[in-house]
């Protein structure tokens, strides 16, 4: 049975942390997207800007499953960091799982 794929991308503003601080808080995204199962993340930070960005990816056997692991996933980001994250989605596309 096809999945549903959602690619999430995120942003946190962090105004008056030091870039320390920004890869601290870099370090405990990481480790919440590796406990929440998030496919592929990716994070990264403008130490101009104050921002950190995320990208990660769910699946869920339906458009509201997956829609939950991602507000499942931000909730989480914001307890580790104290901060509110922005996320925008993809359209949810059916995947095939397939081993290569």
């Amino acid at each position: 049975m096809p999945k549903i794929g959602v690619l999430v991308s995120g942003e946190l503003d962090r105004s008056g942390r030091s870039s320390d601080e920004l890869e601290q808080d870099i370090e405990r995204i990481l480790d919440v997207l590796e406990a929440g199962n998030a496919i592929g993340p990716v994070v990264g930070c403008d130490l101009v800007r104050s921002t950190i960005d995320v990208r990660f990816s769910v699946d869920g056997e339906d458009s509201a499953a997956a829609h939950r692991r991602i507000g499942d996933i931000s909730e989480m980001i914001d307890e580790a960091v104290g901060g509110r994250v922005k996320t925008a989605t993809t359209s949810a596309e059916p995947v095939e799982a397939a081993c290569v």
